[in-house]
């Protein structure tokens, strides 16, 4: 008997709520940041197609989070990823990170924030991002797709 196809929403709602920072990085990209907007962006240092310094990678082995605020240039928006130059220890570092590898994507001036789902670290994101303190109060205002899932 053949296996009747699913509709995997979950997939199809991740992928939709990653355009969105994809739209948002792009008209910064092409406009440059707004006064008071910054960008916390938490990202799987391992995943696939993941580009940055083997030594950031070995003082992050699970995940980084970065901050594109001031201090960022070079930012290129393309339809599966995003590279940007940060400085690290007073080094510029050049940075390609797909939108598959983002864990948390939070926008603090304006309390909007993303969590995804984060196959490689078996610690909730959330939990462990090292700007918690900075995005504590707003964990309301994330959209957990955990939430809509169904329970098994």
């Amino acid at each position: 008997m053949a296996k009747t196809p699913t509709i995997d929403y979950d997939m199809l709602v991740q992928n939709a709520l990653k355009m969105v920072i994809r739209q948002v990085l792009q008209d910064v990209a092409s406009n440059g940041m707004p006064e008071e907007n910054h960008f916390l962006i938490t990202f799987a240092t391992h995943h696939p197609g993941v580009k940055c310094p083997d030594y950031i990678k070995t003082e992050h082995p699970e995940e980084i989070t970065i901050i594109l605020q001031h201090e960022y240039e070079n930012l290129q928006v393309f339809d599966n990823y995003f590279k940007v130059t940060l400085g690290f220890d007073e080094q510029d570092e050049d940075l390609t990170i797909p939108f598959d590898a983002i864990i948390c994507f939070v926008d603090p001036h304006v309390k909007f924030g993303l969590h995804f789902d984060d196959p490689i670290s078996p610690v909730p994101a959330w939990e462990e991002t090292p700007s918690g303190e900075m995005i504590d109060g707003l964990k309301n205002n994330v959209i957990n797709l955990e939430d809509f899932r169904r329970k098994k």
